[in-house]
């Protein structure tokens, strides 16, 4: 087995595979791009010719090689010691971080959405309120189903009970 560090030529096969150049300029075709368990991501536009890839190839040879992508340039700097980001950080405006002090923040440049069957926010959530922010309740069946608007008149924390 051998290790290189390589860097992106082009990305193919919407971001699943790429063309990796390594030090002594070959190139390497159709290297199988991998992330993390339970991580994904279509990085064409993340991703800049000469990023960095780990490039792993099992048998000494180009043949089934594979990469770990890696742009050192798009590393979010406000991440403090021990805490971990996870998001796109192209525009370093939509991530998750969890915090030192078991805080999980959540910062997008949009809107925040969760669905499910059921949504358990737990006997001591608290809710900061922002005035003039946007919000709507879903009912998705029964007599009262439909969305309405909720008009937040004030800023202020509130215990919510659900």
């Amino acid at each position: 087995m051998e290790v290189l560090k390589g860097y992106l030529v082009r990305m193919i096969d919407n971001g699943n595979r790429a063309q990796v150049q390594v030090k002594t300029g070959k190139i390497i075709d159709d290297v199988l791009m991998l992330y993390p368990y339970g991580f994904f991501s279509n990085m064409q536009s993340n991703v800049s010719t000469g990023s960095l890839i780990l490039l792993i190839l099992p048998s000494g040879s180009s043949n089934n090689a594979f990469g770990f992508p890696y742009n050192p340039t798009l590393q979010p700097t406000d991440v403090q010691s021990n805490e971990v980001a996870i998001g796109n950080f192209k525009n370093n405006t939509n991530k998750i971080t969890f915090k030192n002090n078991g805080d999980i923040e959540v910062e997008c440049s949009s809107n925040v959405t969760i669905e499910g069957t059921k949504i358990d926010l737990g006997d001591a959530t608290s809710l900061v309120l922002n005035q003039n922010a946007s919000m709507s309740v879903t009912i998705p069946s029964g007599s009262s189903a439909g969305t309405y608007p909720v008009t937040i008149n004030s800023t202020g924390q509130t215990k919510v009970f659900a």
